[in-house]
Order: structure tokens, then C-alpha cells, then sequence
């Protein structure tokens, strides 16, 4: 019985994460939140405890004495290059430090597939896709610190004009981080993991003489949808009463990517992930998965044309 259990349990995970890459990504946002901590703690000594900004100074300074000293610009002027190394030294340095999450997704992805064409002994050598995917990252992690680096300045520009002190101003740098800096630095690790892992699949099914691939849509909880919301963000959201049975408990998007493969290579490279934080998978045409990909999708068109 246990075993039937977890054999249960361990088909429903896979149709929740069909590329089976929970691992990376789980370890790739273990690097972000070292990142965002060391830079949140540097910011906090730089800015709250030793007040690099000069707010200290510039809620003290009485106006007739203005031109005697630093004045706002100055200020910002002397600080903006002490908080742009900070942001670089502690979130892009260097700029590749997903490098090895990324080619062990390629490499995972590449023995998936191997697996799934009984070939689990063939060497393959993956490296030009794992330094592409891996690049492309970087240049990602590049621009997210380009993105932290202005936000700061502009907090700083603000607090000095507002006279605001060293703690207020550390708290909406710390909101930043948060909110965009961390968000934006997972969804890149989510996204970018899928993606490569799948690379490495068509690479292996490329190798392997697999002309065409279907996808294995991800399935979400009973009861939830993920659609976009008035932000253009992807949310999932409970729904009440309208999603019965179990297949139609799939991304809509997802499930309309998988209902129109195959798919030859060529119209497989980038089509998945479909949104961010899609962990969808290609499986090779013929494979059992991507004959019941086919059967749902053929029911659900048919009770479509009842209706």
C-alpha cells in the first residue's frame, strides 16, 4: 500500500513540475537570498550606520549656511559611486554566478531525455547550449542590478530633498530589494532553469534523430487557474465550483501550447516556458505522456463543440 501511495504521489507531483527541476530551482533561490541578504546588510552599514548620504548633515544645516557646505547635490554626487560598487560587488559579482545552476539544468535536461528514449548510457555533450542559456542569464542578473542600482539613487535623491533620516530611507531601499530586486531575481532563476533544462531535451532529441516533440503541460491545484491580472502579472487564483475534473486543472495558456503539437525542433526552441515561473516540459511525439496530452485535448474540443 505505501508503495502504491507514493507512487500516487509521485505521478501527481510530476504533472504539478513536469520538467522536474524543483531541486535547481530550490537551490538557484537559495544563491538569490544570499545575494539579496549581503546587500541589504551592506546598504544598512552604508546608509543607516555610518550615513554615507549625509542626511544627518543636511537635516541640520541651517539655510543661511548653505553655501558654506555640501549641498544635496554634492551629496549625491559623493554617494553615488560608494552605492553603485556595493550593488555590484555583493548582487553582480560576478555576473554569472547562476553559471552553475544553469548547466546543471542543461545536463538534467539532457538526461531526461535520454531516459525517456531508453538511451541512459549515451554521452552527449551539452556545453554550447549550457554556455548560451548561462550567458543569457547573466545578462539578466546584469540588467536586474542596472534596475537595483537606479531605484536606490532614486530613493536617495528623494530622501535627501524630503530630509528624510538614515533609518526612513533604509526602509524603502529594504522595500525595493524586496520587491523588485528578490522578485525579479527568483522569477529570473525559475524561468531560466525550465528553459534550459528544456534546451537540453531538444538537444538530446535532436541527437537522437526526434524530428517532432509534443509538451507536457504543468497542472495546477484543483481549484486554481493562473491568469493575468490588471498589472499584466500572473497570478493564480482559487476559483469556486468551476474547475470539477481533473483535466482541466491545467494553465489555459499551457494547455493550448500542448493541444497544438507536435512540434518540429525548430518551432520548439523558446516556446516554453510560456509565462514566468512555467515549469512545462517536451516529451517526444509518440511518447505515452504526450498520447494523453492529445486525448484530453480532443475531449475537451468535442464537449467545446456540444456546447
Amino acid at each position: 500500500m505505501r508503495t502504491m501511495d507514493a507512487a500516487i504521489s509521485n505521478t501527481a507531483s510530476n504533472r504539478r513540475d513536469p520538467s522536474r527541476s524543483s531541486g535547481l530551482r530550490r537551490y538557484g533561490r537559495m544563491l538569490v537570498n544570499r545575494r539579496v541578504f549581503e546587500l541589504n546588510k551592506a546598504l544598512r552599514q552604508t546608509i543607516q550606520e555610518n550615513d554615507v548620504v549625509g542626511l544627518v548633515q543636511a537635516r541640520e544645516t541651517q539655510p543661511q549656511f548653505t553655501s558654506w557646505v555640501e549641498n544635496n547635490a554634492q551629496r549625491l554626487g559623493r554617494a553615488e559611486p560608494m552605492l553603485q560598487r556595493l550593488v555590484e560587488t555583493t548582487l553582480t559579482h560576478p555576473p554569472d554566478w547562476l553559471t552553475q545552476t544553469i548547466m546543471g539544468a542543461v545536463e538534467r535536461g539532457v538526461r531526461q531525455a535520454l531516459r525517456e528514449l531508453s538511451q541512459p548510457n549515451q554521452l552527449l555533450n551539452p556545453s554550447d547550449v549550457g554556455e548560451f542559456h548561462a550567458t543569457a542569464a547573466a545578462v539578466e542578473v546584469q540588467g536586474i542590478g542596472w534596475e537595483t542600482k537606479r531605484r536606490i539613487l532614486r530613493h536617495v535623491g528623494q530622501a535627501l530633498e524630503t530630509k528624510q533620516r538614515p533609518a526612513e530611507l533604509m526602509r524603502e531601499v529594504r522595500t525595493s530589494l524586496e520587491n523588485v530586486t528578490r522578485r525579479r531575481l527568483i522569477l529570473l532563476v525559475n524561468t531560466a532553469v525550465v528553459r534550459a533544462l528544456n534546451a537540453g531535451k531538444l538537444f538530446a532529441y535532436r541527437n537522437n534523430g526526434v524530428l517532432r516533440v509534443g509538451v507536457e503541460a504543468e497542472w495546477l491545484p484543483k481549484g486554481l487557474i493562473r491568469h493575468r491580472d490588471h498589472n499584466h502579472k500572473w497570478r493564480d487564483v482559487a476559483l469556486v465550483n468551476v474547475l470539477t475534473a481533473g483535466d482541466d486543472n491545467v494553465c489555459e495558456d499551457c494547455e493550448d501550447i500542448a493541444g497544438d503539437g507536435p512540434y518540429t525542433l525548430e518551432e520548439a526552441a523558446g516556446l516554453i516556458p510560456a509565462h514566468p515561473n512555467c515549469r512545462c516540459a517536451f516529451v517526444p511525439e509518440g511518447d505515452r505522456r504526450f498520447a494523453e496530452i492529445e486525448e484530453r485535448t480532443e475531449r475537451r474540443r468535442e464537449e467545446e463543440d456540444e456546447d
